[in-house]
């Protein structure tokens, strides 16, 4: 039993290694609005190091998970709409042309980038693949890894949500 246990992680590992050697190519930092949203809930230094691919995960990634983290690098389904907004003491600010859009996506787009953050900080204090796959044993929704991200993430995006959003004209 265990030595095929074994087998599986390795052989997993192995696919996991593969997908993201490709894909880390078309990684970039994070930028200068993700950076301020989230400084105030992370160590600069993470936020410096991290690095996010976006519309493009690899392939083993379940089609229902919207990223995924292995060691500095997020990789998210879509992209992130997050250049739109702006933070002006301690408000969201979303210009005029992009209120077509529900500010709900703007939060969710918080809330996934900030998830998947807490994963980059939990590699950076000794999360492995390893690590979070015997995590796991037990389900994804048992793993103490997700607890603690979508906790986290979830109180950065109700902060958010209480701060109010406001009107810009870009004229």
């Amino acid at each position: 039993m265990w030595l095929e246990l074994l087998k599986r992680v390795f052989n997993a590992s192995v696919l996991l290694m593969l997908g993201v050697y490709f894909l880390q190519k078309k990684a970039r930092k994070l930028n200068q609005t993700e950076v301020r949203l989230l400084a105030s809930y992370f160590e600069s230094s993470l936020l410096k190091n991290a690095a996010v691919v976006e519309g493009v995960v690899p392939f083993w990634l379940h089609k229902k998970m919207a990223g995924v983290v292995v060691k500095h690098i997020v990789f998210l389904r879509k992209p992130l709409g997050l250049n739109h907004l702006q933070l002006r003491d301690s408000k969201l600010v979303i210009s005029e042309e992009m209120l077509q859009y529900h500010p709900q996506v703007y939060l969710n787009d918080i809330e996934i980038l900030a998830h998947e953050l807490v994963h980059v900080a939990q590699f950076s204090k000794g999360m492995t693949i390893f690590k979070y796959i015997w995590a796991s044993r037990r389900g994804y929704t048992q793993n103490p890894y997700e607890l603690e991200a979508y906790a986290k993430a979830a109180q950065i995006k109700h902060a958010y949500q209480q701060s109010l959003f406001k009107k810009v004209s870009t004229k």
